[in-house]
């Protein structure tokens, strides 16, 4: 007993002794609590919203005002036909469209039904039901604000219905495969890619070959390019063996063009494996290069890509840090030739931002192994 009890107070002086000991079941903890708290979250907040107002009464307005009244909807703008509505939501410029059709207004004041069309981008299924639920919740209120102001006659048991015809485009059975399929894909490409590249050259240095490719006359693009093409054939058949068995085992649509999923997911597999280039240039062992690459792609890819938790939800700070996240503009790409068939114009503004950060991480991969004298 009076072993154990020294052995504690040794411990505790090792401790005070050094503070980052105790920083970490003390700092980390509550860093990571603060981190992810503000990250996860299924609540749906700021989704912009654009309106047909067909009606153009007092009433269809406060039925707008009435939707958009809390943090949860937006309004991005106003439509003049029901064709550009939907158009809005379809380039992604718009979640929701609310479609308000003429005689409204005449109709509520009758008692009659009134239905308000809304249209809800299902590629993300967690988000596209809880907006359906809102929707329909903020119209239920609305009614019960208009039984509540104005009660109705003998003869007619509400003042007017309002009744929402929600349509979801492109997942209209909320399917979860559908939604998680693509984000699995530039997770299981990004961990695949970034983790067996990053070990290729500290393989080099564990085994004592390294020595041999500094002495040799290789320049350094030929052995920048002689470790990078190997991995991009890989992660190319497995790229497209992996969206075979979603496409096969799962059902997932092939709707839009195929030449720009080929192209973005080649970019993809670039970014990644420079990023493995990067890492494995600055490490000395496959164990640190390992954690270096699943820390560098895991947590990233899952939390600030948008795979599962909405960006717009998330701090302006953390916003701005998922710029650099390969996966963010993929999954958008993904999500928008597989499911929505999108416009290749819609996708160009991602496809470039993922190539210029492809050449970025392959640029400092290339000084660090030039300066490390690796080549």
């Amino acid at each position: 007993m009076r072993s154990l009890f020294g052995m504690m107070i040794k411990e505790l002086h090792q401790i005070r002794r050094d503070v980052r000991a105790l920083g970490i079941p003390l700092r980390f903890p509550t860093v990571l609590l603060l981190f992810l708290g503000y990250i996860i979250s299924m609540d749906i907040r700021h989704v912009p919203v654009v309106v047909f107002d067909e009606d153009g009464t007092d009433l269809s307005r406060r039925l707008v005002e009435h939707v958009t009244a809390y943090e949860h909807l937006d309004i991005a703008g106003y439509t003049v036909s029901s064709r550009e509505m939907e158009r809005t939501v379809f380039e992604g410029r718009a979640g929701i469209g609310i479609h308000i059709p003429r005689g409204f207004s005449d109709t509520v004041r009758a008692g009659g039904r009134a239905p308000v069309q809304a249209v809800i981008d299902g590629t993300n299924s967690l988000i596209a039901s809880t907006a359906s639920g809102v929707l329909r919740s903020f119209f239920h209120a609305f009614n019960m604000e208009l039984a509540s102001d104005s009660p109705p006659p003998a003869s007619i048991s509400l003042p007017g219905l309002i009744v929402p015809r929600v349509r979801l485009y492109y997942n209209p059975e909320l399917r979860s495969s559908f939604f998680l399929i693509p984000g699995l894909v530039a997770f299981i490409l990004a961990l695949a890619c970034t983790l067996s590249t990053s070990l290729s050259i500290v393989r080099e240095k564990e085994r004592g070959t390294i020595e041999q490719i500094i002495l040799s006359p290789l320049p350094s693009w030929r052995f920048i390019v002689g470790k990078t093409i190997p991995y991009v054939v890989i992660s190319v058949a497995s790229a497209a063996l992996i969206l075979a068995a979603g496409h096969l085992l799962f059902d997932l649509p092939m709707r839009g063009n195929p030449l720009m999923l080929a192209a973005s997911t080649l970019i993809y597999i670039l970014c990644m494996i420079s990023l493995g280039l990067l890492i494995s240039s600055i490490t000395d062992s496959q164990q640190v290069a390992y954690t270096i690459s699943a820390l560098a792609t895991l947590l990233p890819t899952f939390l600030l890509s948008g795979f599962v938790f909405p960006i717009r939800n998330m701090p302006l700070v953390i916003q701005l840090i998922t710029y650099v996240v390969p996966a963010r503009y993929y999954l958008t790409i993904l999500r928008g030739t597989l499911l929505q068939d999108a416009y290749w114009k819609i996708l160009l503004p991602d496809l470039g931002s993922l190539a210029l950060l492809s050449l970025g991480l392959l640029l400092l991969a290339t000084i660090r192994i030039r300066r490390s004298g690796l080549a």
